[in-house]
């Protein structure tokens, strides 16, 4: 289900505690979406992606957490590459990947953030330069 409602006078602060509450509370995704209202006003719709036993609980939360008047669901459908992880030995530590696969077939792959960050700050390098070095080491280890 998918249950969304828009917001023009709520302090921007006060979104972040919103999310982090729609996922401690089971949400499978939460994203906020500018847009414009009625009179042309600025406002963000917030979109929230649960299971349809979760649904009574995220419309209470987002009425009783944000100060909108009403929210609307609608029923959708989801498809998913399976997933699986590895992890990869590089020069800044292990970082574990994140593998899509399709008919048991390796189509993606996608180092985890978290743990490149700590890699890239603790040895004092660019992020990207972490990402850069396990996919390397992602595509030396498939050719050996």
């Amino acid at each position: 289900v998918v249950i969304e409602c828009n917001i023009d006078d709520m302090p921007a602060e006060q979104f972040d505690f919103v999310m982090e509450r729609l996922f401690a509370e089971g949400a499978m995704d939460v994203y906020l979406t500018s847009i414009l209202m009625k009179k042309n006003r600025p406002a963000t719709k917030i979109s929230v992606l649960c299971k349809v036993v979760d649904e009574q609980k995220m419309t209470h939360l987002l009425l009783t957490e944000t100060t909108t008047l009403g929210v609307r669901s609608y029923q959708v459908s989801k498809s998913m590459l399976e997933r699986s992880f590895i992890t990869v030995d590089t020069k800044y530590g292990s970082i574990e990947v994140k593998q899509g696969l399709l008919n048991g077939e390796v189509i993606k792959i996608k180092p985890e953030y978290d743990q490149c960050k700590k890699a890239a700050l603790k040895n004092k390098v660019s992020i990207a330069e972490v990402i850069k070095e396990t996919k390397h080491q992602i595509k030396k280890e498939k050719n050996d």
